[in-house]
């Protein structure tokens, strides 16, 4: 056997994992299989919910384990306090339609929009267990879940459906992201004319009541663009 073999079955690759357990055990190792390698990987990705809903993959599927990837997440909101994040597997674009669970960060000093920064962490061992850590960057306040997985918790019919699903919603996924990008990129533009009307110069040189009426108009922007977020997250924020 040469080269990584991806086209196996699962009954049939655990048979020659067994076969070549055995044969090891036994010391009956025949030349071409000593330098054989057997390495388990997850068959599907996992990632967190980025803000508008859509799905960053951490760590995506068919990575050797163990593993172990981190991300440096920020915060989305003026004094945002805390951070919810989903726990996802799967391969659609749409992090809602991956929802494993939830990890909660929490304790944030009060700050602008993202000047707060945590890390999130996914890590994968030998025996196929997640955990996910996350830990508030300012306060180093930790928070660890741990989710059992790839261990016969899904069948390999339900894997290959879940990839299918995926494949047959790929260009929806493509259209969702690109929507959600403009949305991004829409708050970023809010929050930075939000934060210049707040510099000591504008001030002068602007009316009070000019001001005012802008900035009002920026949190009704606000408002709606977290409200449709939300709403595109299907209360798994």
């Amino acid at each position: 056997m040469v080269g990584t073999q991806k086209s196996i079955s699962l009954d049939e690759a655990v048979a020659n994992a067994a076969a070549v357990l055995a044969a090891k055990l036994s010391g009956n190792m025949s030349k071409s299989m000593e330098n054989l390698m057997l390495y388990e990987v997850p068959p599907l990705s996992s990632g967190w919910g980025r803000a508008g809903g859509m799905m960053e993959f951490v760590i995506k599927r068919n990575t050797r384990i163990p593993t172990k990837q981190t991300c440096t997440c920020q915060t989305a909101r003026d004094n945002q306090m805390s951070a919810c994040m989903g726990r996802f597997e799967g391969e659609r674009a749409k992090a809602s339609d991956n929802f494993l669970g939830e990890l909660s960060v929490k304790g944030f000093p009060a700050a602008p929009r993202g000047e707060i920064n945590f890390k999130v962490s996914y890590e994968i061992y030998e025996n196929g267990i997640l955990h996910v850590s996350s830990v508030g960057m300012a306060t180093g306040k930790q928070n660890r879940t741990t989710v059992t997985k790839y261990k016969a918790r899904l069948a390999e019919e339900e894997v290959e459906l879940m990839l299918a699903d995926a494949k047959k919603h790929k260009q929806e996924g493509k259209k969702e992201r690109s929507k959600v990008a403009v949305m991004n990129a829409s708050s970023d533009c809010i929050y930075s004319i939000k934060r210049k009307l707040e510099e000591e110069a504008i001030k002068q040189r602007t009316s009070e009541k000019y001001r005012q009426n802008i900035l009002a108009k920026c949190e009704e922007m606000i408002k709606w663009t977290d409200t449709t977020k939300r709403t595109a997250n299907e209360g798994h924020e």
